[in-house]
């Protein structure tokens, strides 16, 4: 993708559609990316690039020595809220902005390369 925002998505135990829904409005319009001015604006605004990760280890919770993944959603509700997902943000962004959304494949290992303009991680949790 070029200039915009990397979103590494988590399904866990509660989420529905409407989780989808909200995720979508807060993803599209918060105010993390700075435009040429320096002002903050949403990725929309900036007419900037999405690209979305399943990220099913952000939902792990520390037990001793090992890591746990009790409270993710099963793999087949993660999948089809995860294409729901992309599909509602490809969407919304189509709909304001001439940026690009491109997704990651659910259950599969990839491999990802950045090139930050700072280290700005942030989460979003609803």
């Amino acid at each position: 993708i070029g200039r915009g925002m990397v979103a590494f998505v988590c399904f866990l135990d509660m989420a529905s559609e409407e989780t989808v829904r909200k995720l979508t409005k807060h993803l599209t319009n918060v105010r993390l990316s700075e435009n040429d001015a320096g002002r903050r604006v949403s990725v929309c605004d900036l007419q900037g690039d999405i690209l979305i990760i399943p990220q099913a280890s952000l939902g792990g919770r520390l037990r001793g020595k090992s890591m746990q993944y009790h409270m993710n959603v099963d793999k087949v509700l993660g999948k089809a809220l995860y294409q729901k997902f992309c599909q509602s943000v490809r969407t919304a962004v189509e709909e304001v902005s001439s940026g690009n959304v491109k997704c990651g494949v659910y259950g599969a290992r990839q491999i990802l390369s950045t090139d930050t303009n700072g280290p700005f991680t942030h989460i979003i949790d609803v």
